[in-house]
């Protein structure tokens, strides 16, 4: 069986200042292949720094920094990132991380939260 893995943002506004900006800096270095670095670098470094810190990790990244200030600096993801939170909650998320899990159907089962592996495992067994 095939599974895929499809990001979406789902920014905590009111649990993180800094969430949507977050989110936009990950789709900006999207642009550039750097999506999952970007995303793996937020969640290890933080975002406390806000858009200071983020465009500081681009610069890590080695993504071309001006275009990805530009991108950050635009809110060009705004709408982007608004319509993933909307599409998650619609559905059942609820927090972060949030996972959908679907059948073969196409029917979904949400998973909200840090779960151990075995709830995972039983929503998957079923939609077998």
């Amino acid at each position: 069986d095939d599974v895929a893995i499809i990001y979406r943002q789902f920014p905590l506004t009111s649990l993180h200042q800094y969430a949507q900006k977050a989110a936009e800096a990950s789709e900006c270095a999207g642009e550039q292949g750097k999506f999952k670095e970007m995303h793996d670098m937020l969640f290890i470094s933080g975002v406390d720094g806000g858009v200071t810190a983020f465009k500081g990790y681009a610069s890590k990244l080695g993504l071309n920094t001006a275009q990805f200030d530009s991108c950050l600096d635009s809110g060009k993801y705004v709408k982007e990132v608004s319509k993933d939170l909307n599409a998650g909650q619609s559905v059942g998320i609820r927090g972060t991380p949030g996972f959908m899990i679907i059948g073969e159907d196409g029917k979904g089962t949400p998973v909200s939260g840090a779960q151990p592996f075995n709830v995972f495992q039983q929503i998957i067994d079923s939609k077998l």
